[in-house]
């Protein structure tokens, strides 16, 4: 176990698991470190001459290969199939819709195992999309249906590459489109979202990390009700095979059997040191059972 206690970096801090190449992700101190499974030192495999603060971690695989995407704010997006050795980017197109850069999130859709997929990212602009290939450029493909809010995160649907979650400092919302975009502002409007996460298993199944715990919608996100740990700030959220498991901002971690029963699971990691630190957990990533 790494614990980045960075004061200045932590508010940035997310983690991936690249199950095709056994490698863990993390994002900190304005860089991207990665380790495999056997390894025990972090190394740095930040893109080149990359400016700004990262403030998304994506994974996504085809089956064959297997793509890391982050984005920066005030850098752009970038993503590679080699976790990291050799980074793309195309951002001259992103600059001519959003001049500084400015990306609050990224991430695939479908976020399920898929062959057929596109690009999304959140900019001070509007959302924007990308095809698969790398000679595809960034469109934008819809401005904001309200002024005032903050993308905090986003995922794409676990199968439609052409449905995506976007979580802000106001609640969470849905944008799909054919032909047409449409906004569709889900029923949790007073609360902050931190992460949405689609069940791996059941495709009309999300979960929404959020200021007031955590919410569960059972048909796409048309409807949401609070499932767990409200009036807790949870930043993350992550399903294992027989066991929930929370991270909150400034109280630790919380682990659950069935859902409703939640209990704390904090006590290893203060021991070595200043829970101020460990308490805010940002991100927590599954492997192989243990998290």
């Amino acid at each position: 176990m790494v614990v980045f206690t960075e004061e200045d970096s932590v508010s940035s801090t997310v983690s991936v698991f690249n199950s095709g190449t056994n490698t863990f992700l993390i994002s900190a101190d304005n860089k991207i470190y990665r380790k495999s499974v056997d390894e025990t030192t972090w190394g740095n495999v930040t893109p080149e001459d990359v400016e700004g603060t990262p403030t998304s971690l994506a994974y996504h695989s085809t089956g064959t290969r297997h793509y890391i995407l982050v984005s920066y704010y005030g850098g752009g997006v970038f993503w590679t199939k080699n976790d990291g050795g050799r980074w793309s980017n195309k951002n001259s197109d992103l600059r001519d819709i959003d001049s500084l850069l400015q990306v609050y999130a990224a991430t695939f859709a479908p976020v399920c195992e898929s062959g057929d997929y596109k690009l999304y990212c959140a900019t001070a602009a509007g959302i924007c999309v990308k095809g698969r290939r790398p000679a595809d450029t960034w469109e934008k493909l819809a401005d904001y249906p309200d002024a005032g809010f903050v993308v905090t995160c986003m995922n794409g649907d676990l199968t439609d590459m052409n449905r995506i979650y976007i979580g802000t400092d106001r609640g969470l919302y849905i944008l799909t489109y054919d032909n047409d975009t449409v906004w569709t502002k889900a029923a949790i409007d007073t609360v902050e979202v931190h992460e949405i996460i689609p069940d791996e298993v059941d495709s009309t199944l999300l979960y929404a990390a959020t200021s007031n715990g955590i919410y569960i919608s059972e048909d796409r996100g048309a409807t949401w009700t609070i499932w767990g740990l409200e009036g807790k700030d949870v930043r993350t959220f992550y399903k294992g095979e027989d066991t929930y498991y929370a991270g909150t901002y400034g109280e630790g971690i919380y682990k659950s059997m069935d859902g409703t029963t939640w209990v704390e699971f904090s006590d290893e990691l203060t021991h070595w040191g200043y829970p101020r630190f460990v308490l805010r957990v940002h991100s927590i990533t599954g492997y192989d059972g243990e998290v």
